[in-house]
């Protein structure tokens, strides 16, 4: 084996590909968005999965998994014994493609990693029903379009990255997932309550309702139809990613511990109702 030939060839790859994600590509109004490649994305899941299989099947837990190619090798891993793998994808990727970043107002879309293609949409959809994908999270960053956003105007890279997404996430997984078929009713209280639980330590205090845990508990009339705007959110950004989204269910109530929190969409809390949640360890 010629080490050093085979080393200098993997140098050139990576550098290949970081200068693939130093791509411009010009878009309506003259601004231009950032091309992330979706080999750089499945190279670095192969990597730390790799690492971890050094460790002893270390825990691993893959934020913001966005594509196909990044799916594959992590069943592929999973495939050859490996275990301890957790992986999460957001809303975002779930509902959105990189067709929004020819949008005027591009520069809301922009976060890490990017928006994919339907291709992928389809495939993630798929590794959540199939058991592959564990939890759907938002990575809810709230910055302003018209303030923090605009720093990005002139120059995509200065844009700070990252959208809200938190109060959308339930209703756009009920209505793009269950209500199409994608997933069922089951899986979507997998994914968005139950393994969240167990993965971060509040099993089974949160995540199942028995006796002894808390009540938490969200209704949906699933009959009703809306469209999702802005006007709707309750929370201090200027935008959301989904506008004009269209809605098959509506969330009619929200209880913490027992309590009416939300009704209607209408916010019935009391101000020091939270409560610290100590969580225990990962044991595997």
């Amino acid at each position: 084996l010629h080490l050093p030939k085979m080393w200098s060839m993997v140098v050139a790859k990576l550098k290949m590909m970081s200068e693939r994600t130093k791509t411009f590509c010009p878009e309506r109004g003259g601004a231009s968005f950032l091309v992330f490649c979706k080999e750089a994305e499945a190279e670095a899941v192969r990597r730390v999965l790799y690492l971890a299989k050094l460790a002893g099947d270390a825990p691993v837990y893959i934020v913001h998994l966005s594509c196909k190619e990044s799916l594959e090798a992590v069943e592929e891993a999973r495939r050859n014994g490996q275990k301890n793998i957790f992986v999460e994808t957001c809303t975002q990727y779930l509902t959105l493609t990189e067709d929004r970043y020819k949008d005027p107002d591009g520069l809301k879309y922009i976060m890490s990693p990017p928006l994919r293609t339907q291709q992928d949409l389809d495939a993630l959809w798929k590794g959540l029903e199939a058991g592959e994908i564990q939890i759907v999270a938002t990575d809810h960053c709230p910055f302003n379009y018209a303030k923090e956003k605009q720093d990005g105007k002139d120059d995509f890279r200065k844009c700070p990255n990252g959208a809200p997404g938190v109060e959308e996430r339930m209703i756009l997984l009920f209505s793009e997932g269950v209500m199409k078929n994608k997933i069922s009713i089951n899986k979507l209280v997998e994914v968005a309550c139950t393994n969240p639980a167990k993965v971060y330590g509040m099993y089974p205090k949160k995540g199942i309702i028995e006796p002894g845990a808390d009540g938490d508990l969200v209704i949906i009339d699933a009959d009703a139809k809306q469209t999702l705007t802005h006007k709707m959110m309750h929370g201090a950004v200027d935008y959301t990613s989904y506008e004009g989204t269209d809605l098959h269910g509506k969330i009619d109530l929200v209880m913490q511990r027992g309590n009416i929190i939300a009704e209607n969409n209408e916010f019935k809390g009391n101000r020091g109702d939270g409560k610290y949640l100590y969580r225990k360890p990962f044991l595997g």
